[in-house]
């Protein structure tokens, strides 16, 4: 659901002379990358975002009295500083020393290894099989791939498919540039157990593959789970702390060993299902509870939310 992408700041300099067309090739871009893509810059080259910023800030200052709408050249300016702020910049070092002047081969292909798309600009004669110029990157099969999964999501009916497939075709790109994940699900809480202290048996199955997949990560990373005491209960100190304990031993018990830190919290805010990293809302309609016992998937269904709403249970 999560693409990774790296620009050349030379192919937003070629648009300068292109006048307003070269401003709504940009501008497009950037609207497509800021839907589901994470910016993967190189410090030692021109695939950095501090020179992106400063060539679409210069790209975007030519047309100030040129007529171009006062509010849209704010937005495109805006755009790269944003993703920067909300961690979709992550950064991919390269230590080889290079001439500015010229593409260095082992940067691009570094890159290749490691990126969904590179976005170069015309004069790059060393292109490899997912690198495109700039102008011809809205026709490019990467965009049409990328446009569909960002407005399809995922859905999945009974049986579908095996989770560990689920959870790594649709997280496994942005976990694996994320430091921290907010698994934001009220319903975890609530239905933990029963007033007779009975578990629900739904969550204890989907649990161990859950854990399956952030260990197949292979990297430190910390999971914030976030959901409601139960149903009928009184919410004080006793039964909230018995209840994170309880939530944090069933998740470390399937980590054990692994450098995956869990932290459960309890908010009277949470009120979805969704999961948070690097500035992505997706929603899970079912929360975590989306396979059976043996894997299997129950129907689910994965797609992004941009509601402010949201914002305030991750507080």
């Amino acid at each position: 659901m999560v693409f990774t992408i790296a620009i050349d700041a030379r192919a937003i300099k070629e648009c300068e002379s292109l006048g307003r067309s070269g401003l709504s090739v940009v501008a497009s871009m950037l609207n497509s990358l800021d839907q589901n893509c994470l910016l993967i810059e190189c410090r030692k080259s021109t695939f950095s975002v501090e020179s992106l910023i400063r060539t679409v800030n210069k790209l975007a200052d030519s047309f100030t009295n040129d007529g171009v709408d006062y509010a849209t050249r704010n937005r495109l300016k805006a755009t790269l500083k944003k993703l920067w702020m909300t961690g979709r910049v992550k950064s991919f070092r390269f230590e080889e020393s290079f001439n500015n002047h010229h593409y260095p081969e082992g940067i691009v292909d570094s890159l290749a290894n490691v990126v969904d798309q590179l976005i170069v600009s015309d004069e790059c004669t060393h292109v490899t099989s997912n690198a495109v110029p700039l102008m011809r990157y809205s026709i490019s099969p990467f965009e049409w791939i990328r446009s569909k999964a960002c407005s399809e999501g995922v859905s999945k009916g009974r049986n579908d498919c095996q989770i560990d497939k689920l959870l790594t075709d649709s997280f496994r790109t942005l976990l694996s540039w994320s430091d921290q994940v907010h698994i934001i699900d009220y319903s975890l809480g609530v239905n933990w157990r029963d007033r007779d202290g009975i578990r629900n048996s739904n969550y204890t199955d989907a649990i161990p593959h859950w854990c399956s997949f952030f260990r197949s990560l292979r990297r430190e990373i910390q999971v914030v789970i976030r959901t409601l005491v139960p149903r009928g209960f009184e919410s004080g100190e006793d039964v909230i702390k018995e209840l994170i304990a309880d939530i944090t031993d069933e998740f470390m018990k399937n980590l054990g060993g692994s450098e995956i830190r869990v932290k459960v919290e309890i908010s009277d805010k949470v009120h979805s299902r969704f999961l948070h990293a690097c500035g992505f809302f997706i929603d899970i309609d079912r929360g975590i509870d989306i396979c059976y016992k043996n894997g299997s998937v129950r129907r689910t269904s994965f797609g992004f939310k941009r509601d402010r709403k949201l914002e305030s249970e991750l507080g």
